[in-house]
């Protein structure tokens, strides 16, 4: 029997000889939330309120466990009746903030937030939610000063020192961002992105081995999300296919597509960037990356000779990549084409991609994002498939909404084209040209 079973057998006991007294029904709600058993909790609160109606710690364990629960409505009304009972409880302010974030009402959680500060302004985790309210309204060096006063306010804390240093990736300062990645892997029990997003630092920066180390290891920490496996397979792919190794690269892709094959299938998002890919990689081996009837980046199963593999051999492969009929159809305009992924402009980039289950650390959604930008990919579709004045369409909304971090991914995402044998070089150096001067102009710090 584990510690916290004891201690709710003992206060079940102490329950049965007093059990009209709302302490003891609280301790048994405090020890279900230590323990994570948030129905239950909230079962113990209602108890504790049956004895006491005015109990305002009852009412904010309820909020907490309904929290806990994503039962954001009902966890605010809880917290709303706890300050009618006590507006001084700055822990209180800080859920109902986080609870607001949640619900995409940003102005308020900071409203909020601000309470929870002036009564208690050096807890970090407060400062921490703040920072994740102002990344969502892309008030983006604002949250940088809060991440760094909560990593100031609680320097052992992996997760604050992780999401600043996405937000240093996010602005350019790869420099900072891969210094608080090391610290936060450092400190143990970092958030499971710190890998990736450590990883993706490296790539910008240059140093794809280490990138690709960084994935390795991403990919043997990864739970069991099939877009997010997918996803860092085809980023491990990619640095396979740039250091040479286009079998083992091939290896990587055929196993994202099996990930987005038991999960939400090739047209998610993590989806497309799967197929580009792919896409690319068959276009320099000059053959399929699947065989057919294999999933959603499988051949043609209607006996026509492969377009993608003829044109390999007539013209390169720049000139596949262009004939793959399949690459034309997942990426042409339409539902899964440029309308689809011009619309993801709006989301762009919001913030780091976060997790965690209890109501203390659970972000926002809005802010869990892809670890590749699929305006990015869409770009770069654009280019390959030579659509010139759709990919120039795209670089415009991508320059005027899009984070630095993305747009450095659109430009090292065409210098892999501009390495393609029989590449319309001009046109990419171009794109690349007005990308790097847009980098130089908007990075907070040149590197």
């Amino acid at each position: 029997m584990g510690r916290h079973d004891e201690a709710l057998d003992a206060l079940g006991r102490a329950a049965e000889l007093q059990p009209n007294d709302p302490w003891v029904w609280a301790e048994r709600c405090h020890t279900c939330l230590e323990s994570g058993r948030y129905e239950q909790a909230i079962l113990e609160a209602d108890r504790a309120l049956a004895a006491d109606p005015g109990y305002a710690w009852a009412h904010r364990a309820r909020g907490t466990a309904l929290h806990a629960l994503d039962r954001h409505d009902e966890a605010l009304a809880a917290l709303d009746r706890s300050l009618e009972l006590d507006a001084g409880d700055a822990r209180v302010w800080g859920l109902r903030g986080a609870v607001c974030g949640h619900l995409g009402r940003y102005e308020q959680a900071l409203a909020d937030l601000d309470r929870s500060i002036a009564l208690d302004p050096v807890d970090g985790h407060t400062h921490w939610q703040r920072a994740l309210a102002l990344t969502a309204l892309d008030r983006i060096e604002e949250a940088r000063s809060e991440l760094s006063t909560a990593v100031r306010l609680t320097p052992d804390s992996s997760r604050f020192t992780a999401t600043r240093g996405t937000i240093n990736l996010r602005t350019g300062r790869l420099t900072e961002a891969l210094a608080d990645f090391d610290r936060a892997l450092e400190l143990g029990d970092a958030p499971t992105h710190t890998l990736a997003r450590r990883g993706k630092t490296r790539l910008l920066r240059g140093d794809t081995p280490q990138a690709l180390t960084d994935f390795n290891r991403a990919l043997a920490d990864a739970d069991a999300d099939p877009s997010a496996t997918a996803t860092l397979l085809s980023l491990k792919a990619g640095c396979l296919r740039r250091t040479g190794h286009l079998d083992t690269a091939r290896e990587a892709i055929e196993a994202a597509r099996d990930a987005m094959n038991s999960g939400s299938g090739g047209d998610s998002d993590a989806g497309l960037v799967v197929r580009y890919e792919g896409a690319l990689l068959a276009a320099m081996l000059g053959k399929n990356v699947t065989e057919p009837g294999a999933g959603a980046m499988a051949a043609p199963v209607d006996g026509n000779v492969n377009a993608a593999a003829s044109a390999f051999t007539a013209g390169g492969p720049w000139a596949a990549l262009r004939a793959d009929e399949r690459f034309a159809r997942a990426f042409g305009d339409g539902p899964t084409g440029h309308d689809r992924n011009n619309s993801t402009i709006t989301n762009l980039d919001r913030a780091s991609a976060l997790h965690g289950s209890n109501a203390r650390s659970a972000p926002t959604p809005l802010l869990e994002t892809a670890l590749i930008s699929t305006v990015s990919v869409a770009v770069l579709v654009r280019c390959a498939l030579g659509d010139w004045s759709g990919a120039e369409a795209l670089i415009a909304e991508l320059l005027d909404g899009a984070s630095w971090e993305a747009v450095a991914e659109t430009e090292l995402g065409l210098r892999d084209l501009v390495r393609l044998p029989g590449a319309d070089t001009e046109r990419l150096e171009a794109i690349r040209s007005g990308l790097i001067r847009h980098l130089r102009a908007t990075a907070a710090v040149p590197e």
